[in-house]
């Protein structure tokens, strides 16, 4: 690349450049390529071209990302300067015109450097939604780009339960619990393992009903009244979200109303009033749209939502030891505390934090040792910097 004045300067000061190989190990600094200082005086004309051969420096990891850092120093603002001739020589390859700002460097050997089923070119230039030539799982959720569903966002399933209605009911039984306790569940599977979500036992508190009796009244006046009222409906509100798996088009759930609490034994017994299965289609979901799912059977009736919600990739930060942190893989499973950050200002050049959401994985054994273990321990949040934090166990 050039750096150019467009005209003759006025001022006086110096151009400082340097290129950057990032580093994706946070405990390593990034690897320094180029520094390049020049002056220049009041009354000159700058004009100097900047080139680097990187065949040498990396002959087994030269792909990954680069930066080039211009500082100009000046000592008037009037001065314009140019950066103009941006290319990049890959034997043979596309070159980058002044238009690309960015850039990745791919293995020139390979057509598919991350092996993911994508051709490096298709990933950085088909697509309408770029995704990384560099990693076979661009939205980290576990699934081959070429085969996920949303290689850009992690799929996920909200269920909402509404409300849950009875039968009529006998007296014996209202005579015994009143009002009637319903509960709902979901239950699907993931990876070829049942999974389910129960709600609590709600009690119904809509929809009175009444058990009427013939009545022997006084002076032989017989007519129907009313004996024993109770309410037939619960209301249910209560949301569940569950990962999926990204490479699957539709998804089945199976919706429960259960009369009494799902997994007790009392003098009735658990009662299943309905089951009802629902195919979900991703493909055609709309994100965050409420679909309406209801069932009935023999007078009982459920009413639901199901929602397609989509994360970006979150960058993860994992602590290794007290003093280390790196943007990795941990070499063996471990029990984690996930602190989830959103970032709103724009992170220093050498953090480890992005713009956006973040989330610090620490093992339970470092954090046993830590002031924050304590400051959640004993409830002190109020007198730290995380007054506002909310933690979930």
């Amino acid at each position: 690349f050039t750096i150019i004045s467009n005209e003759t300067l006025d001022g006086s000061g110096n151009v400082v450049v340097k290129l950057l190989k990032k580093e994706l190990d946070c405990r390593k600094n990034d690897i320094t390529l180029l520094t390049s200082t020049i002056p220049f005086s009041t009354s000159e004309e700058f004009s100097e071209p900047y080139f680097k051969d990187l065949s040498g420096y990396f002959p087994e990891n030269y792909y990954g990302t680069y930066h080039i850092v211009i500082d100009i120093f000046d000592d008037v603002n009037t001065d314009v300067f140019i950066l103009t001739n941006v290319t990049v020589e890959t034997s043979g390859y596309r070159g980058a015109t002044s238009s690309d700002t960015e850039a990745w460097i791919t293995k020139p050997d390979l057509s598919d450097t991350d092996d993911d089923g994508w051709s490096d070119s298709y990933e950085i230039f088909d697509r309408n939604e770029p995704t990384n030539p560099l990693a076979w799982d661009t939205d980290g959720d576990g699934i081959k780009d070429s085969i996920d569903l949303d290689p850009l966002h992690n799929i996920f399933i909200q269920v909402n339960f509404l409300k849950g209605s009875i039968h009529d009911l006998e007296n014996w039984y209202v005579e015994q619990k009143n009002p009637p306790y319903l509960q709902m569940t979901v239950d699907f599977n993931f990876k070829g393992t049942k999974v389910a979500f129960a709600s609590p036992q709600i009690a119904c508190s809509q929809d009175l009903k009444s058990i009427i009796y013939w009545f022997l009244g006084i002076a032989d006046s017989f007519e129907w009244r009313p004996r024993l009222n109770y309410y037939s409906t619960a209301m249910f509100d209560h949301s569940y979200t569950f990962d999926i798996e990204d490479d699957i088009s539709e998804f089945h759930l199976n919706i429960k109303l259960w009369d009494e609490f799902i997994g007790q034994t009392d003098e009735y017994g658990d009662n299943l009033l309905i089951s009802q299965t629902y195919t979900h289609n991703l493909k055609t979901a709309e994100v965050d749209k409420p679909v309406a799912i209801s069932g009935s059977s023999g007078g009982n009736s459920f009413e639901a939502q199901i929602i397609t919600r989509k994360l970006n990739h979150t960058n993860i930060i994992a602590i290794y030891d007290n003093s280390t942190i790196f943007n990795g893989h941990y070499n063996n499973h471990d029990r984690m505390h996930v602190i989830q950050l959103t970032i709103t200002d724009t992170p220093s050049e050498n953090s480890p934090f992005v713009h956006g959401s973040n989330a610090i994985l620490i093992p339970n054994e470092i954090l046993m040792n830590t002031e924050l273990n304590f400051i959640i321990g004993n409830d002190t949040l109020q007198d730290s910097v995380l007054a506002n934090a909310e933690f979930i166990t």
